[in-house]
């Protein structure tokens, strides 16, 4: 485990690794937003290649965005920063997820997100465009509620999620997640202005 003050939780990725191994049948056909669902698979990219930057100024996150949870040898990318959840995610299409460790300092990586409320702005940037979310939903799901991984067709979404230190402990393992749901109101081109806020 390394670090004592940090909660992991690999329960949330042996089932969703296993939820991945068949991929359900999807509808390939394109939407005018190219936005249909697609098949879900479990990004563990360990390269620490950097895609991005998360900012959600009402909590004070500010993140790099890691591309895969990493976790093959031991190397996990949520120590440092956000990480893509699912391989060939794209900002401002389908469901963008992201997910970091809670830990026991506060407003270190996803610490805050149980404080984010609805209506809050949330930013992604990959340096060229900035992408602004606004949050739908806050809630609270079981770990095996893998769900939160899939597209909803329609919606351009960035879903957030972390182990909720006050849930349910299961064998020693955190075994509920704070989820955080924003929906795309807006695109624009990055400037020193936009990008001043990451």
């Amino acid at each position: 485990m390394g670090v004592q003050k940090y909660r992991h939780d690999q329960l949330t990725q042996n089932i969703a690794r296993a939820r991945t191994v068949k991929v359900r049948p999807v509808q390939t056909k394109k939407t005018a937003d190219d936005n249909a669902p697609q098949p879900t698979y479990w990004d563990e990219d360990t390269r620490g290649i950097t895609v991005g930057k998360l900012a959600i100024p009402s909590v004070g996150i500010k993140l790099p965005i890691i591309k895969g949870i990493g976790q093959t040898n031991g190397h996990d990318n949520m120590l440092t920063a956000a990480v893509t959840n699912k391989q060939g995610q794209t900002m401002g299409k389908r469901n963008y997820v992201l997910s970091s460790h809670d830990i026991a300092q506060e407003n270190v990586l996803f610490s805050p997100l149980s404080q984010t409320k609805v209506g809050a702005a949330i930013y992604l940037t990959d340096t060229m465009q900035v992408y602004t979310y606004r949050v739908i939903r806050r809630k609270t799901v079981k770990a095996n509620q893998v769900a939160i991984l899939d597209d909803v067709r329609q919606k351009r979404l960035v879903t957030l999620y972390t182990c909720d230190p006050d849930g349910e402990i299961v064998n020693g393992q955190t075994y509920e997640r704070t989820v955080v749901v924003g929906e795309l109101v807006k695109t624009s081109q990055a400037s020193a202005k936009t990008l001043a806020r990451f």
